[in-house]
């Protein structure tokens, strides 16, 4: 399937005598799951089911194979995943055709892997897509992120932020926060995006059935970034607007920043062994060489050694360093025989878009 652009609402079908189930196929609707977790967002959540609806439910996508032409409209089922909510969320999600699941576990990410899981089965998407339920992203920026999915162009597609935020939308604190955390995951992860905790993202139904959801709370999305990436997903950004919330946020950015910091580090654990046992060893090893310079210094000069706790310091620092570094070693060699979860390899076609 060749999806080449997005036309206003008309239909012309051509039919060949020997093409007429194919031409069925290429007629059936787009299956677009979107899954929202929400906890009290009553002020938020109508308008932004509302808005997907207005977006989706009239638009029109040109697809054609070798014979022939068609317009299909895309086919969104929403699905709301409320962590608990003591408002009138779920209602009002209910109201205007959404699914609702009553979350179990807690946590962000706990409720996307929910969603995904019922979205997947309920469903059967071609796309999933995964958004907030605050109002801070704008569904006009849906088909955009849609379209490289559905073309074969990318497995995963991030918005990214920074590159249409309104005015109050993210605080001052906040966004070097997200700076910060997307380079660090940049350089120890190599996910390659300059916007990693972005909640507007398209996925490949594939690439959903990767995440286990270890990280249950915001680091979800570092993590997911993570294990795609591992798994050889094609990763692209695509810039969105991003609005100031309705409603009170429940971000704690302090708390949030050192659960995100800390999965980064348990990622570069298991992703890049080496990288994490080497450096640590290598860190203390340079600590030990620093405070033992004066003592074989001193010993160099006068044949005695000056300072007994300074040497054994010395000695248990350079031991433990080296010690890390074997373990780096072992853990990378370990890692190197398990079974990597891989993407399983597309079928081969044509892709164009205009």
């Amino acid at each position: 399937m060749t999806i080449i652009e997005s036309l206003p609402d008309e239909r012309t079908i051509k039919l060949s005598p020997d093409s007429i189930q194919e031409t069925i196929e290429l007629m059936k609707p787009v299956k677009v799951a979107i899954v929202i977790p929400a906890l009290n967002e009553e002020l938020a959540v109508g308008k932004v089911i509302d808005e997907i609806h207005s977006t989706l439910d009239n638009y029109k996508l040109t697809v054609s194979d070798a014979m022939n032409t068609v317009l299909v409209g895309l086919k969104p089922g929403i699905v709301v995943v409320d962590g608990g909510s003591t408002d009138n969320t779920a209602n009002i999600a209910k109201s205007r055709r959404a699914v609702v699941l009553r979350q179990r576990g807690r946590g962000y990410g706990d409720a996307l892997v929910v969603g995904f899981g019922y979205a997947i089965e309920a469903f059967d998407p071609d796309v999933l897509v995964m958004m907030d339920a605050d109002g801070t992203y704008d569904a006009a920026d849906m088909p955009r992120i849609l379209l490289p999915i559905l073309s074969d162009e990318a497995d995963i597609v991030l918005g990214n932020r920074f590159s249409g935020m309104q005015p109050g939308a993210m605080t001052f604190t906040n966004r070097i926060g997200n700076r910060a955390i997307s380079w660090l995951a940049n350089r120890l992860l190599g996910v390659g995006v300059s916007d990693t905790q972005c909640g507007l993202r398209a996925l490949a139904p594939d690439v959903a059935k990767l995440f286990n959801g270890y990280a249950n709370g915001m680091s979800f999305a570092t993590e997911m970034l993570a294990d795609a990436e591992h798994a050889g997903a094609r990763i692209i950004e695509i810039s969105i607007v991003y609005r100031p919330r309705i409603g009170r946020t429940k971000l704690d950015p302090l708390h949030d920043g050192a659960r995100i910091a800390g999965i980064i580090l348990r990622l570069l654990r298991d992703y890049r062994p080496l990288l994490f046992f080497g450096g640590a060893g290598a860190a203390l090893a340079f600590l030990g060489i620093l405070f033992g310079l004066n003592t074989v210094k001193t010993w160099l000069y006068t044949g005695a050694v000056a300072s007994m706790p300074s040497a054994l310091l010395t000695i248990l620092l350079i031991a433990a360093g080296l010690q890390l570094a074997s373990l780096g070693l072992l853990a990378d060699m370990i890692k190197s025989q398990r079974p990597n979860r891989r993407l399983p390899p597309t079928l081969p076609r044509t892709v164009s878009m205009k």
